[in-house]
């Protein structure tokens, strides 16, 4: 029954924060925050012990002072304490939350294949904290795009078999679904919600107006950071996490749309895991 109230926790979880990537009206703009809490709720005892309501209530106070504070120093203060709570969890600092353990051998380096909470539920608080159902244009890439963001990709997973990350082993794995799954919702959400949403989109703000060329410098100084994360798995993966990190900073463009860096950073991630031998899988 706990395993079952676990997976239910991730389930409303992935719903929160796919309506607030494709925002369904009016009606359903608070709907994401009411899935996100249920899904608190429901992972009390599995995925969230008694100590992890005080970060939650950390989380709720922040957010309330960014939506609703009219002084912009608060408003500031909740945007940023918000990027940090989620950088907190994307690291697991925060006590209380634990994993959903699918296996513990998956791919062929037999890694451990889980699911984190913390990691979710911070992309979901960046996300309600970009405003993400406040974008005005259509939530979808048109074709030109969506062509750009698959040729990326593929060139991204080329790029990995030239310096030796990947090579070609077209597979379905047991269990990649889930994979695929954890990796859209609990990673590459947080993570593209973090840097492109948060970090390109204020310093591209700031630069832009003043530099001819500040939303691709921004973009630049994004990737080199994005790079820089990806370091503790060497260096030519950095490199490659660099080049990569600019390509989803392109697809994002500027003011930062979110879903094409989202698409672009998970449909390189599927490929490397489906198609090529990589550290992914």
């Amino acid at each position: 029954m706990s395993h079952l109230a676990a997976i239910s926790a991730f389930a409303l979880l992935f719903a929160a924060i796919s309506l607030q990537l494709l925002p369904v009206g009016r009606l359903g703009a608070r709907l994401p925050l009411v899935l996100g809490a249920a899904a608190c709720l429901l992972g009390l005892g599995t995925l969230l012990a008694p100590k992890a309501l005080l970060a939650l209530a950390l989380a709720a106070t922040l957010l309330h002072l960014q939506r609703n504070s009219k002084a912009l120093w608060l408003n500031r203060l909740g945007v940023w304490g918000i990027a940090l709570w989620a950088l907190a969890a994307g690291f697991h600092l925060w006590p209380g939350f634990s994993p959903l353990r699918w296996s513990e051998h998956f791919g062929r380096l037999s890694l451990p294949l889980v699911w984190h909470f913390d990691k979710g539920l911070g992309g979901l608080l960046l996300l309600v904290s970009l405003g993400a159902t406040q974008a005005k244009e259509p939530c979808w890439p048109g074709w030109p795009r969506a062509a750009k963001i698959l040729a990326g990709a593929v060139a991204i997973c080329l790029l990995a078999w030239a310096v030796g990350l990947a090579s070609p082993d077209p597979r379905w794995m047991p269990l990649a679904g889930l994979w695929l799954a954890g990796n859209l919702f609990l990673a590459v959400v947080a993570e593209e919600a973090f840097f492109r949403g948060l970090l390109q989109g204020q310093i591209g703000a700031a630069l832009a107006p003043r530099l001819r060329y500040g939303v691709l410098l921004a973009q630049l100084i994004v990737a080199v950071l994005f790079a820089l994360v990806h370091l503790g798995w060497g260096w030519r993966f950095a490199l490659l996490a660099g080049v990569a990190g600019l390509f989803y900073g392109r697809m994002a463009a500027h003011p930062p749309k979110l879903l094409p860096a989202i698409l672009a950073h998970f449909l390189t991630n599927s490929i490397l895991l489906i198609c090529m031998a990589s550290a992914l899988g």
